[in-house]
């Protein structure tokens, strides 16, 4: 007998094993971007108060809109009240800008067409109600300012007298009281009600002064 026939093994080919499907965390990637996007926001923010911030404290704790020395183009007087009434104004009277008072003026009107320094200052640097026109005289006003409050302080406490009316244009922007004395730093604030001296009323009437 022969030996018992095996036919051969068929070629052998192998398939290579299918890859593993890839795993992915749609939430994973999800939460990641939204991260990165937050990280993005917080920066820009972070940029935006450091580039706000030092206007907004400027403004409140000193200034807002400094000018130094100052060509005045429109003059400010500075006079003393003799007498206050109610509207409407008698002929001679001066009115108050916002319609509230009517002034007769004294004989020795101070007269200014050039300041050391101008500012705007907000209630709460100056604590007060409302925003403020900060002036430094030159020397030689802040003398004649000087001698113009000591005539005021010497008036009776209460009297109209003791008011010093600021001129401009033809009109009483402010009539403050002269109160604990002459004033001889050579400065002075104009104010007023804070309905009438409000952030953009004190920024027009530095630009009225100054022209820019």
């Amino acid at each position: 007998m022969g030996q018992p026939y095996d036919p051969p093994p068929l070629p052998y080919d192998p398939q290579p094993a299918p890859a593993p499907p890839q795993r992915t965390n749609r939430g994973v990637l999800i939460a990641l971007l939204v991260a990165a996007a937050v990280v993005a926001v917080a920066a820009v923010l972070a940029v935006v108060v450091l580039v706000v911030k030092p206007g907004f404290l400027s403004s409140g704790s000193d200034d807002d809109g400094v000018s130094g020395p100052t060509a005045l183009r429109e003059p400010l007087t500075f006079q003393e009240v003799a007498t206050e009434s109610a509207p409407p104004c008698a002929s001679g009277a001066v009115p108050a800008a916002d319609g509230s008072a009517c002034y007769g003026l004294g004989l020795s009107p101070m007269t200014i067409n050039h300041l050391k320094d101008l500012r705007i200052q907000s209630p709460v640097a100056a604590n007060a109600a409302s925003w403020s026109l900060q002036l430094t005289f030159d020397p030689a006003d802040a003398a004649r300012f000087t001698a113009l409050t000591t005539r005021a302080a010497q008036q009776p406490a209460g009297d109209s007298r003791r008011k010093i009316a600021m001129v401009l244009g033809g009109k009483v922007i402010s009539a403050p009281s002269v109160e604990g004395g002459p004033i001889t730093g050579g400065a002075v604030s104009i104010t007023g009600s804070s309905t009438q001296f409000t952030q953009t009323y004190v920024r027009d009437l530095a630009k009225r002064l100054t022209g820019s």
